[in-house]
């Protein structure tokens, strides 16, 4: 019963460190290939310039046997690119200024 309470707090505790509204994440119009290269190229956006609980969520993934598709291909990057410009924003905002890791340097 402890070990659940202990994990209860430490769940809710990371919480706060991560934004209440992660955009991109929506359902997109497009193809099945399209919709996969986005969510894959988002989520590795997320990972290169994410907080470190960002890179515990989510992972950097790119499916080599759907290169050779043009959607997924393209989504891929597009999703990359818009991902990791916004975590890039977000990691540099001042919402970390006081949060439990503030001046660890571990994001």
């Amino acid at each position: 019963m402890l070990k659940i309470i202990i994990a209860s707090l430490f769940l809710v505790g990371c919480s706060t460190l991560l934004p209440k509204y992660v955009p991109f994440e929506e359902d997109i119009p497009g193809s099945p290939e399209w919709k996969l290269g986005w969510k894959h190229g988002c989520e590795s956006g997320y990972v290169t310039y994410g907080h470190v609980i960002y890179r515990v969520i989510y992972k950097f993934y790119q499916d080599y046997k759907m290169l050779s598709n043009q959607d997924y291909n393209v989504a891929w990057h597009e999703g990359y690119n818009t991902c990791r410009h916004y975590m890039l924003k977000l990691s540099t905002a001042d919402i970390w200024k006081g949060a439990p890791f503030d001046g660890l340097g571990i994001y």
